[in-house]
């Protein structure tokens, strides 16, 4: 037998640590993301706050290192937590790795697919749309709860907007 009390527990316990993992996630990528606009408004009025030093750029450089150290903690972050977290908000073990595989999945996607748009349409818009829709899809899973469908769509559009924003940053 299952003690209801304690599954309770666990899964608020757990629907808490997703929730506060997405939405740190969450967070830094919409910092991200506006390091990202605030770089390329800087680059586009042609504005340097250090032209002898690295022709201009130092600010851009900045913001593209923040940005990628970000985009690799919450790259490092699922990876390494995803499977817990989706096993203690209530699926069970091998739906929670089948699930994580598809952020594998959907990242081999976004790898291909933003690398060939940031060719075709600029790399800077591409970015910025990667980056927003990351963070509709980090906010998703973490507030659809324990329906795995659902989660799937979510883990998945996670996967591909972070690893293909990670690959073509």
């Amino acid at each position: 037998e299952v003690d209801t009390a304690f599954d309770g527990k666990a899964v608020t316990r757990a629907r808490g640590i997703i929730h506060i993992a997405t939405g740190a996630g969450g967070a830094l990528i919409i910092g991200a993301v506006l390091g990202l606009l605030v770089g390329t408004v800087i680059v586009a009025q042609g504005r340097t706050l250090f032209p002898d030093r690295l022709g201009g750029r130092a600010v851009t450089t900045v913001l593209l290192w923040l940005t990628y150290l970000v985009t690799l903690a919450s790259l490092n972050t699922l990876n390494n937590w995803l499977p817990v977290a989706l096993n203690m908000a209530g699926l069970e073990g091998q739906q929670a790795v089948r699930l994580t595989t598809l952020f594998q999945f959907g990242g081999i996607a976004g790898v291909l697919l933003l690398g060939v748009l940031a060719d075709r349409i600029g790399y800077h818009r591409v970015l910025i749309t990667a980056y927003a829709m990351l963070a509709l899809f980090v906010a998703a899973t973490g507030s659809v709860g324990g329906y795995a469908p659902a989660l799937a769509v979510a883990v998945a559009g996670t996967g591909f907007f972070l690893v293909g924003a990670n690959n073509t940053l």
